[in-house]
């Protein structure tokens, strides 16, 4: 990608920053999957009481940071973004795929550290990118607009896991993961 020089309204309509923001409401989506479910799964597989479901939740976004230190470390090294991107989306789309299909606690906790690494672990490569493409002042505004972006992801989470709870009832872990796994995979 070669730096162009853009002004704001050639910022909002450049592909790259449409192909970044869409990468980053799927990155989003599966980020807010995780933080809204993993105790409620964790819950649900294991019986373990409200103090224990919250220790246990905390494991993958442990892994998750020894994840994102490893995979911007890589990707600083090497000076490699896109690949760091789509290897850790790879690993996270079948670590939430895993999820769903683990019936005990160990593998799924295991399949959702997974998930939790290779979601969490794009982060510092995707907020590479845009400064390869723009420059001067527009490249400090860069996050501001990906934020403009994304921003009706809270209220979509929000309203389709109400939405199926209260369509089946309850907070069955393998249903909500498999909902979550096909929305991270299918964006």
């Amino acid at each position: 990608m070669s730096r162009h020089r853009l002004n704001f309204a050639g910022a909002l309509t450049h592909p790259t920053v449409w192909l970044l923001a869409i990468i980053m409401f799927c990155c989003q989506t599966g980020s807010y999957g995780l933080t809204l479910w993993v105790p409620t799964i964790v819950k649900g597989l294991s019986g373990f009481t409200n103090l224990e479901v919250g220790m246990f939740s905390a494991v993958p976004y442990i892994a998750a940071a020894l994840g994102m230190i490893f995979i911007g470390r890589s990707s600083d090294r090497s000076g490699e973004r896109f690949m760091h991107l789509a290897i850790p989306t790879a690993i996270g789309a079948v670590g939430f795929v895993a999820t769903a299909i683990c019936k005990s606690p160990l593998p799924a906790m295991i399949a959702i550290s997974v998930a939790a690494v290779g979601d969490y672990g794009t982060r510092g490569p995707f907020w590479a990118l845009p400064g390869k493409f723009l420059s001067g002042r527009w490249r400090g505004r860069r996050h501001r607009t990906d934020q403009f972006l994304r921003g009706d992801r809270r209220l979509r989470r929000t309203v389709h896991g109400g939405l199926f709870k209260d369509a089946t009832g309850s907070f069955e872990s393998r249903s909500i993961y498999w909902r979550e796994s096909w929305s991270w995979v299918r964006c």
